[in-house]
Order: C-alpha cells, then structure tokens, then sequence
C-alpha cells in the first residue's frame, strides 16, 4: 500500500527532493524509508530520513537555516527598514508635540483679539467722532493679528497632518517589516530541525 507524505519548508520557493526526484508536497509514495532533500539559495540544505508506513500520511517541517551571508543581508534590510520605522515614528511624535504647542499659543492669540475686537466695539460706539484715528491704527492691528492666526491655525493643520502621516508610516513599516531577529545565530549550529506526525489516510 502507499503512504502519502507532505513535505512544508520555512521558507518560500524551496525545492523537495524524496530519493534524489523532484516531489510536489502531498504526494503518495510507496511505504518504507526515503530521503527527504529540501534546498533553497541562501540556505543550508535540509535532509531526513523518513519511514512512511502503508496507508498513513507524514508531514515534515523542513526549518531552512540560512548561510551566514543571507542572514547578514537580511537582517542588514531589516534593520534599515525598522531604523526608518523609528525616525518616522519619532518625527511623528515630534511633530505631534509641535501642534499642540502651535494650537495652545494660536488660542491664547485668539482669546487676545476677541478682547481687543470686544474693547474695540465698545469704543467706537463711545467715541463720539473723537480719536477715531487711533481706534482705527488699533483696528488694523487687530486686522493683522486675526490674518497671523488664520495662518497660523492652516501651519496646525498641515503640522497635524503631516505628523500623523509620519506616524502611521512608522507604524506600518514597523509592523509589516521583516523581523530582524528571525534567523537566530544560534540556529546556524547544525542543519536545522523537524517534526513528523502520522495520520490514518481515509
């Protein structure tokens, strides 16, 4: 009777060998012991020896460790793309502290004009046709610091923008990166590790 074997890598890409022949996972082989080969560019080769028994099914985890020089190609990337992640974040932050700080003062300079714009009123209404060369100069002083602030509260917005911006982009290079601390250095010592399981094949 056939058995039926499944064969999954770590990683992607990765060619199975059983006895010497290209095998496609899950496939039926005859029952009794074969040799496993799984090999990917970059990787140390993986091998087992497997016992399948008739009428059962065995998968295998192949765990690819990598050469010394993919691992420092991939975690020089990883550490480059988790840098960016970082200074996006932090400027975020930064940012984000510059808008409050910009909003806080833009109110206080708001809560300035409406009291200005409130004495003004009252003294033009008093004036009587007096000093009204004075009310206006105080008047276009008032005109001006009201512009500063519509100015100043479009720097928010675009600060607030921007900042957020920065900080989503950190948190998505952050979370979608690769890990650097995938390929342990530890795991190099030795050709990698398995497990096998047997199932009753209806």
């Amino acid at each position: 009777m056939a058995a039926r074997l499944a064969v999954r890598a770590t990683e992607s890409n990765a060619s199975v060998q059983v006895d010497g022949v290209a095998f496609s996972h899950g496939e039926t082989l005859p029952a009794g012991k074969h040799v496993v080969r799984v090999t990917r560019h970059g990787f140390l080769p993986w091998q087992r020896e497997v016992h399948l028994q008739a009428g059962r099914s065995t998968e295998l985890e192949a765990s690819l460790v990598p050469t010394d020089e993919t691992r420092g190609e991939y975690e020089s990337r990883a550490g480059a793309r988790r840098t960016w992640a970082l200074a996006a974040a932090g400027a975020g932050v930064a940012l984000g502290a510059a808008t409050f700080a910009v909003y806080l003062w833009n109110h206080n300079r708001f809560g300035d004009w409406e009291e200005e714009h409130d004495a003004l009123d009252e003294a033009y209404e008093n004036s009587r046709g007096e000093d009204l060369g004075k009310l206006d100069r105080r008047q276009a002083e008032n005109n001006e610091l009201l512009d500063s602030i519509h100015t100043a509260d479009t720097v928010t917005v675009l600060l607030g923008l921007t900042g957020g911006v920065l900080a989503a982009t950190g948190a998505v290079l952050h979370f979608t990166g690769p890990d650097p601390k995938r390929y342990p250095v530890a795991a190099a010592v030795g050709s990698g590790s398995a497990w096998a399981t047997g199932t009753l094949r209806f």
